[in-house]
C-alpha cells in the first residue's frame, strides 16, 4: 500500500507545486510580486538628458533642466529678472527659485508662459510669492485654455495623464525611468498649483523691452495652439517651447487631447530653420548651441513630421484603415535613426491614428463599423465561438503561458466585460499589462501598461494635488459654471424642469441654471421667477464645485444661503449634477 501512496502523493505534491508556480507567475495581482524589473537600455541612457543642472546659455540667460518634467529659464537684466515657465507645482519651483537665487537675487519683473499645459503653468507661487505687480505674458487663447482644463475634461485627462507620467510608480525605479521629455511630473498628493492669470497677451508678435532685457513673443502653434517662442535678438538665444525637443513629437497624447495641427507645428518648426539661432532653448532636454547643428535637427525634425502627415494622407486615398496605415508607416531609416526622433514620448504609430481621425473623423470606412455590437454582447458571442467562457479562459491563459501577452490583453477585454470582477482574469489581464510594460521603450506606454495593472489592486488611491485658494480665485466664475452642463445626470434629470438663479456677494456677476429634461443651460444674467435664488461668494462656490468644501456642509453653515425655495429643494438640485 505504502509502495502505492508514495508515488502518488509525490505526484501530487509536484503538481501542487507547478500549480503553484504558475498561479504566482502568471496569476498573482500583487505588484510587489509580478511586476518586472527590467528597463530598456535605450530608456535608460535617455535619462541622462534631464540630469539636474542650470546650464547658462548666454550671458544673463540660463535654462534649468531636471527641476521637473519642463525645463525653466532665467533671465537677468540690468534690475531685474523675467522667468519663462514655472514648473508643474508650487513645490517643485520653490527648490528651483531657491537655486535661481544663487545666480541672481534681483526682483522677477515678469513670468511668460510658452503655452497652457500645467508643467509649465501651475508652480507660479512657488517661484513668486504673489502676482502684484508681476506681469504675466501669454497668448491671447491661453487663458481660455486654462479654463478649459478646469471645466471640461479635468477629470478624464488627470487621470489619464497620471497613468501616462507613471506617478503611481515613482517608488519603483525598475519601473519609471523617466517621462521621455523630462525626469518626471513633480506631483502627487503633498503637490499644491498655482496658476497666475495672464495679464499680457498678444495675438500674432509682440516686440517688448522687460527687465532691460528687448526680445521678442512669436506665435508658433504646435504642441498646442497657444505655443509661443521667445526670441532673444541680441543673444541670438530661441526658446522654442514645446515644438521640438530630444524625443519624437507627440503628434498625439494618449491622455488625451484634440486634434493637434500637424503641419502647423511642421511650419513652427520651418520658423526656427528661418531665424537661424545660435542656440535654441527647448522646454524640455537640454539646450542646442551651433547654428549649423540647429538647423540639422529641426530639418530633421519637421521631414519627419511632413513624412508622417503626407503618408498618412497617402494611406487614407488608398484606403487603408487606421490600423493598417499604423502598422505600414515607418520613418525613413535616415530619419528613424535620428536621436531627436526616437520614441521617447510620441509614437509614428499613434500619430498616424490620430491625423486620420483628424481629417475623416471615428469612421473608418469600413461598414462592420457603422454600428457595431456593445461589447457585451460582442463578449458573449466570442465566448460562444469559443466554446463558452471556460474555453475563451483556457485560451487567455495559453497565451499567457505562451508569452502572446497582447494577444491575451486583448481576451481579457472580452473576459472581463463578461465578469467585471474575475479575480483570474484581472490576474491574467494584469501580467499581461505587466509584460508589456517590461518590453516597451516608451515611457508613456510602459507607465500607462504598469498603472493600468496598479489600479486594480486593493487600496489604491488617486492621486488628488491640491488647486491652491489663489488659483481658484483667478479662474473665472463661467468656466466653474460651465462644468455643470457637462456633470448633469440624465437618469436623475429627465423629469426635471428647474431654475436657479446664482448671485454673489464680492463680485457683480449674476448666472442662471435652467434644468429642462436632461440639459442643463447656463446663462450670465438673472431670472425673473426662478424655483430657488441662491447668494454666496464666488470662492465658497468656486471651492465647492472643485471639491475642495463640502456643498452641504456650506449650506448648513450659512457660506451659502438660500435665499427662496428651501434649502432641501437647493440640495436635490444640485444632487442632479452628481453621478
Amino acid at each position: 500500500m505504502k509502495k502505492v501512496l508514495l508515488p502518488a502523493l509525490l505526484l501530487l505534491l509536484l503538481a501542487a507545486v507547478a500549480l503553484l508556480f504558475w498561479r504566482t507567475r502568471f496569476l498573482n495581482p500583487s505588484p510587489s510580486a509580478s511586476l518586472p524589473r527590467n528597463q530598456p537600455a535605450d530608456l535608460a541612457a535617455h535619462s541622462a538628458e534631464f540630469r539636474r543642472e542650470i546650464i547658462r546659455v548666454a550671458p544673463g540667460v540660463y535654462c534649468a533642466v531636471g527641476y521637473g518634467l519642463a525645463n525653466s529659464v532665467l533671465i537677468e537684466g540690468p534690475d531685474s529678472l523675467i522667468i519663462i515657465d514655472v514648473l508643474e507645482s508650487n513645490e517643485a519651483a520653490q527648490v528651483l527659485k531657491s537655486d535661481f537665487s544663487k545666480i541672481s537675487r534681483k526682483p522677477i519683473k515678469a513670468l511668460i508662459y510658452t503655452h497652457n499645459h500645467t508643467d509649465h503653468t501651475s508652480g507660479a507661487a512657488g517661484m513668486v510669492a504673489s502676482p502684484l505687480g508681476i506681469d504675466v505674458y501669454a497668448h491671447a487663447s491661453t487663458a481660455a485654455l486654462m479654463d478649459q482644463q478646469v471645466n471640461l475634461l479635468r477629470e478624464a485627462t488627470t487621470r489619464r495623464a497620471m497613468r501616462m507620467f507613471g506617478n503611481y510608480l515613482t517608488d519603483r525605479p525598475d519601473l519609471h525611468v523617466n517621462c521621455g521629455i523630462g525626469s518626471r511630473l513633480m506631483l502627487d498628493g503633498q503637490s499644491t498649483l498655482t496658476t497666475y492669470r495672464p495679464t499680457i497677451t498678444f495675438q500674432d508678435r509682440l516686440h517688448l523691452r522687460v527687465a532691460g532685457i528687448h526680445l521678442e513673443l512669436i506665435h508658433a502653434p504646435g504642441e498646442t495652439p497657444d505655443q509661443l517662442y521667445v526670441w532673444l535678438p541680441e543673444k541670438r538665444v530661441l526658446v522654442c517651447a514645446d515644438n521640438l525637443y530630444r524625443a519624437f513629437p507627440n503628434l498625439y497624447t494618449i491622455r488625451g487631447t484634440p486634434y493637434r495641427d500637424v503641419l502647423e507645428w511642421m511650419r513652427s518648426v520651418d520658423r526656427i530653420r528661418a531665424m537661424a539661432p545660435d542656440i535654441l532653448v527647448p522646454m524640455h532636454s537640454r539646450p542646442i548651441k551651433g547654428r549649423e547643428k540647429i538647423l540639422e535637427i529641426s530639418t530633421a525634425y519637421r521631414d519627419a513630421i511632413q513624412f508622417v502627415h503626407d503618408q498618412t494622407i497617402r494611406a487614407i486615398n488608398r484606403g487603408l484603415s487606421p490600423e493598417e496605415a499604423a502598422q505600414t508607416i515607418r520613418l525613413p531609416e535616415h530619419l528613424a535613426r535620428h536621436p531627436y526622433l526616437q520614441e521617447f514620448y510620441g509614437k509614428v504609430s499613434w500619430s498616424v491614428k490620430n491625423i486620420f481621425h483628424g481629417y475623416l473623423g471615428f469612421f473608418d470606412g469600413n461598414p462592420s463599423r457603422l454600428h457595431p455590437l456593445p461589447d457585451l454582447e460582442r463578449a458573449r458571442r466570442m465566448a460562444e465561438l469559443a466554446g463558452g467562457a471556460d474555453a475563451l479562459a483556457r485560451t487567455c491563459r495559453k497565451a499567457v503561458a505562451g508569452g502572446d501577452f497582447q494577444w491575451a490583453l486583448e481576451l481579457t477585454d472580452q473576459l472581463l466585460a463578461l465578469e467585471p470582477d474575475n479575480p483570474d482574469y484581472l490576474a491574467m489581464r494584469n501580467t499581461s499589462l505587466e509584460a508589456l510594460g517590461e518590453r516597451e521603450s516608451n515611457p508613456n506606454a510602459r507607465h500607462y501598461y504598469f498603472t493600468s495593472a496598479l489600479e486594480s489592486q486593493p487600496g489604491f488611491l488617486p492621486i488628488q494635488a491640491g488647486i491652491h485658494q489663489s488659483t481658484l480665485r483667478a479662474f473665472p466664475l463661467a468656466a466653474f459654471f460651465a462644468s455643470l452642463t457637462c456633470h448633469l445626470v440624465p437618469d436623475k434629470s429627465m423629469g426635471v424642469e428647474r431654475s436657479v438663479v446664482f448671485t454673489f456677494s464680492d463680485t457683480p456677476e449674476v448666472f442662471s441654471l435652467f434644468v429642462r429634461r436632461g440639459v442643463c443651460e447656463v446663462q450670465q444674467k438673472g431670472h425673473s421667477e426662478p424655483n430657488l435664488r441662491v447668494r454666496t461668494t464666488s470662492e465658497t462656490w468656486k471651492a465647492c464645485l472643485a471639491g475642495l468644501q463640502s456643498l452641504p456642509a456650506a449650506v448648513l453653515s450659512g457660506d451659502i444661503r438660500v435665499e427662496s425655495g428651501g434649502i432641501p429643494a437647493f440640495l436635490q438640485f444640485m444632487a442632479l449634477f452628481k453621478d
